[in-house]
């Protein structure tokens, strides 16, 4: 578990949208030491080979690959199995909550991503 504070942690975010990607880079960036970002679960697992980010945040429907297969991915490595994820979805149904925390992420947020409440929430998870 991690014990870093947010504003030393490196953070990934993954989204294939582009506008969602640059909202996290731009919102998390006045909160943490550096945001990483990538459009893909390949992209981010080729990130995830150069960097060990306390914090991943990952969007759930993505083409090709989804959230599940990069925290299935993640959780097999043996550098990046321990990193805090968080699945980011527009669904917003308990199953899906359930679905995301059963395939390995330690927290699910529904989006549109309420700010206010999720830099807190978020320092809290590194705290832990």
């Amino acid at each position: 578990m991690s014990s870093t504070p947010l504003k030393n942690a490196v953070v990934l975010a993954v989204d294939d949208d582009e506008e969602m990607r640059e909202m996290l880079a731009l919102i998390l960036g006045r909160h943490v030491r550096e945001v990483v970002v990538a459009g893909s679960v390949d992209e981010a697992m080729r990130v995830l080979e150069t960097i060990h980010p306390e914090l991943i945040l990952s969007d759930i429907c993505m083409p090709d690959a989804d959230g599940y297969e990069l925290i299935r991915r993640v959780r097999q490595s043996d550098d990046n199995r321990l990193t805090r994820a968080v699945a980011l979805s527009a669904y917003s149904e308990d199953g899906d909550r359930d679905a995301a925390l059963a395939a390995g992420f330690d927290m699910f947020v529904r989006k549109p991503i309420d700010m206010t409440h999720f830099v807190p929430v978020l320092k809290a998870l590194l705290h832990d």
